[in-house]
């Protein structure tokens, strides 16, 4: 089975894209910013830059895991339910443990299922602008994320002042739920897969696309791919 219908129709696929986006970028941000702040009590400065690495360290490690499951199920909507259920739960865990090294570790566990979003969703709006409006269909999409990423550093400082440290990732949680029955929404244009998933189709799938072999590279110099790679390891 599919998961191509959703409840609603295709006229509120966009703001529901919106929305979405919107709402999986803003805790993310929020969540770096506020632990980093609450490392920084206890923990030394080194400490704290562990905060955002470990996000980033989780989205190079599992962000193309993702990409390769959908790939082979076509299961979009139903693997960014389960990335966000699992995600709300680690942030609820989050609330309830002190210290500097579990909150750090529990911060990139979370990246892990927060990797999920981009590259699938990134997927679906690829496919729904199709080769006449793919462009515009992306720079939106990306407009509403950079919305959350910067509501989630405005509400930050505010979050620190009003809230507890469990209040905080708590409200996170409930706005990951959130963002979580909003994709449910979005309607999947990637045909789902009769596939039998094996651990091992996956790990070679990965190790394919990250190293490829030296006679299965065309793709990266014929089309100025590698450049690509280039410009966003520079930009990042």
């Amino acid at each position: 089975m599919g998961d191509t219908s959703p409840p609603l129709g295709q006229d509120y696929q966009r703001p529901i894209i919106g929305v979405s986006a919107l709402l999986w970028s803003l805790p993310t941000n929020l969540a770096t910013t506020t632990l980093a702040v609450f490392v920084g009590r206890q923990g030394t400065a080194f400490q704290v830059s562990l905060v955002t690495m470990s996000h980033f360290l989780a989205l190079l490690l599992f962000a193309p895991v993702w990409g390769v499951v959908a790939d082979l199920t076509g299961e979009h909507r139903r693997l960014l339910a389960g990335a966000g259920i699992a995600g709300s739960l680690v942030l609820v865990v989050l609330g309830l443990t002190e210290g500097v090294w579990y909150p750090i570790l529990l911060r990139g566990l979370y990246a892990t299922f927060f990797a999920a979003f981009p590259p699938l969703m990134l997927t679906i709006v690829s496919e729904r602008g199709g080769a006449s409006r793919r462009g515009q269909a992306l720079g939106t999409f990306n407009s509403w994320r950079s919305v959350g990423f910067a509501l989630g550093q405005f509400f930050a400082g505010l979050s620190l002042a009003l809230l507890t440290y469990f209040e905080i990732y708590f409200a996170l949680a409930v706005v990951t739920l959130a963002a979580t029955a909003v994709t449910w929404f979005v309607a999947n244009p990637v045909p789902a897969r009769e596939t039998t998933l094996r651990w091992t189709t996956v790990r070679e799938q990965v190790r394919h696309r990250l190293l490829p072999v030296r006679g299965d590279r065309s793709h990266l110099t014929t089309s100025g791919l590698h450049w690509v790679y280039v410009a966003v390891g520079l930009q990042g």
